[in-house]
């Protein structure tokens, strides 16, 4: 995989690299109408993840906080899941030593926490900035490194 920092040098040396965007609309089974930018390092239209983009265009402070939301999101949906595990096998301990309220609290309790964690990792927004910002960032970013190559 090519990194970014590759493609920069190699992009300085032909031609001022810009940051482009692929966009896309589309309609969820709601519904609802959501759009996509997903952006890209020209002349070679190389994808950046967001925490990319944002080390590309000088903003590392939005990459960090990207890359923790990420790691919660991630510790989240972890979480939930060890915690049905758990529930479930403290339950079956439980059931196992003819404790059936026991059983019934442990198995409820750590799948109603699971699922909630699950569902809570799974909803977090882990945006730092929405499209329209990161545009602005983008447009920055290409008239600085175009007015250095006139």
């Amino acid at each position: 995989m090519t990194s970014i920092a590759a493609v920069l040098a190699v992009a300085v040396a032909a031609a001022p690299p810009t940051i482009g965007f692929d966009e896309f609309a589309g309609v969820n089974e709601n519904g609802a109408v959501y759009r996509l930018s997903l952006p890209y390092l020209n002349p070679d239209h190389v994808p950046l993840a967001p925490d990319e983009f944002f080390h590309v265009v000088g903003r590392d402070d939005l990459a960090q906080q990207y890359v923790s939301r990420q790691h919660t999101r991630a510790a989240l949906v972890i979480g939930g899941v060890v915690s049905i595990l758990a529930g479930s096998l403290g339950g079956a301990f439980a059931a196992a030593h003819e404790d059936a309220a026991g059983s019934v609290t442990y198995t409820v309790g750590g799948t109603t926490l699971g699922i909630g964690l699950i569902l809570g990792g799974a909803l977090m927004n882990a945006d730092v900035v929405d499209a329209q910002a990161m545009h602005a960032m983008a447009n920055a970013y290409n008239a600085r490194f175009t007015s250095v190559a006139r």
